[in-house]
């Protein structure tokens, strides 16, 4: 909870800091109007952010009220929001700095574009900390559910730059059972979420479709099936797309496993072994072998936004 407060109150104050500094730049630079002091320019982008704010809740208790009343507005809804916006920030420009309402059109289309581009450095610094991702498939499934908004502690395990240095800033390394966003080994312009099940050294063995590290039986409650049938070792049914199949990975070398028989595989240092919570269906270190600690982004800490009936919002991960 206090990573999801300081992730959006960097993304507001930076937002509130940077975007109303950049207009007020702007305009000083295009030598606007030479009277005008730069502090009028900063307020002035400043009471633009909070009329982008003023002017959704307006149209959004518009909108409300005619759905209340049964009327349908249809893509409507959209252009309202940013009608009052465009109203409102007209306004503010005339009023503060005192230009007719063509110039206040064109400084707000300014303001929008400045505003628009303070997105990416804004998006990048506050990236560095902490970071909104989307789940991207049923493999983790009930734990998450296609389409989750997570978010991830990207501190938790330090930076690797480039997915090339060692990782720097780290106060964790990885555990078993932790959850983690990192990159796809194979491709690496795709990211995976999948559950941590071996740390280096650790020694995994999938036996008919029971987890067993350096030995001992885990306790998964967490874990999924949805096939009652369990793969011989060797066998080909399955989830077993070889299209998919990395060199780490123990199906690489020929050997007799399957979906769920294989090992026993010690992790090398600098990786760990993944696995998704809905075993069955899962493409993880059972194919494309075990995941070099470089690819890594983060923790995943909570469940931000669930796109369900009841619209979760906030839900703590273990």
């Amino acid at each position: 909870m206090i990573l999801l407060c300081g992730y959006f109150t960097i993304l507001i104050l930076a937002t509130l800091f940077l975007v109303p500094l950049l207009f007020a730049a702007a305009c000083r630079l295009l030598k606007t109007d030479e009277t005008i002091k730069f502090r009028v320019y900063f307020k002035t982008g400043l009471y633009l952010l909070f009329a982008g704010f003023a002017g959704s809740c307006l149209a959004a208790f518009i909108v409300m009220g005619l759905k209340a009343l049964d009327v349908k507005i249809g893509w409507l809804e959209t252009p309202l929001h940013f009608l009052f916006w465009i109203g409102l920030g007209i306004w503010i420009v005339s009023k503060n700095l005192k230009w007719n309402w063509m110039i206040g059109i064109l400084t707000l289309v300014g303001f929008i574009v400045i505003f628009i581009l303070s997105l990416f450095p804004v998006r990048g610094a506050v990236g560095f900390f902490a970071k909104l991702y989307s789940v991207p498939s049923g493999a983790m499934e009930d734990t998450l559910q296609v389409g989750d908004l997570v978010l991830a502690d990207q501190l938790y395990y330090g930076h690797s730059f480039f997915n090339k240095t060692s990782r720097y800033f780290a106060s964790h390394k990885p555990c078993e059972g932790e959850i983690v966003i990192f990159r796809y080994p194979l491709d690496t312009s795709h990211n995976f979420v999948k559950r941590c099940v071996g740390t280096p050294g650790d020694v995994v063995l999938y036996k008919n479709k029971v987890l067993y590290l350096n030995g001992v039986r885990q306790n998964e409650p967490y874990v999924k099936h949805t096939d009652s049938m369990v793969e011989a070792p060797g066998s080909d049914a399955g989830f077993n797309p070889p299209s998919v199949i990395g060199p780490g990975s123990p199906l690489a070398d020929g050997s007799k496993t399957s979906r769920d028989n294989f090992g026993p595989v010690t992790v090398q240092p600098g990786h760990y072994f993944m696995m998704g919570d809905n075993r069955d269906n899962s493409l993880d270190s059972r194919y494309w072998g075990e995941l070099d600690e470089k690819l890594i982004l983060g923790k995943a800490t909570c469940v931000f936004f669930r796109k369900t009936e009841d619209k979760v919002i906030y839900q703590p991960l273990p």
